[in-house]
């Protein structure tokens, strides 16, 4: 039986939206500089041989792809507000057990960064977290087994 991938959600908090346009928009700007190195190496001559000209053409569809797809997760995206009471989309989630404490930002899967605890809401930790209140035990499978954490404060 095969298992079907779930999608990553298209709820982003507002920072993340903000920071998608202004990827795309440096992408955008980009653009015309490779379309001119792109035009210089076809005026070298034979294309067969041209390898600039295999490069440019290379990073070109390399960005237009970039471009393309931020664009289309642009149009489906949708800004989510952070639930009051509860950790969700945007929450800052203090969680604690015997061992540690750790605090971490609920985000989207486009705005993840683990190293930075931008959490994604659609990872193994962020389902255990999404939806819990203060004092709720959360559980999750990490590589070494489950782990247990309480919810100690969200902001």
């Amino acid at each position: 039986m095969t298992k079907i991938k779930k999608q990553p959600s298209l709820n982003f908090t507002i920072d993340g939206v903000a920071k998608l346009k202004t990827k795309l928009a440096d992408l955008k700007k980009t653009r015309p500089k490779l379309v001119d190195r792109l035009a210089k190496a076809r005026s070298f001559g034979d294309l067969s041989e041209n390898s600039e000209y295999t490069n440019a053409k290379e990073e070109l569809a390399i960005l237009d792809g970039q471009i393309y797809e931020l664009e289309s997760v642009l149009r489906q995206a949708k800004v989510i507000e952070k639930p009051k009471n509860k950790a969700g989309l945007g929450s800052e989630v203090v969680l604690k057990n015997d061992h540690k404490q750790m605090s971490i930002k609920l985000v989207s899967h486009w705005e993840s960064d683990p190293l930075k605890k931008k959490i994604s809401v659609d990872s193994p930790l962020g389902q255990a977290v999404n939806g819990k209140k203060i004092g709720d035990t959360v559980v999750f499978s990490t590589p070494s087994g489950e782990t247990t954490y309480k919810v100690i404060k969200i902001k």
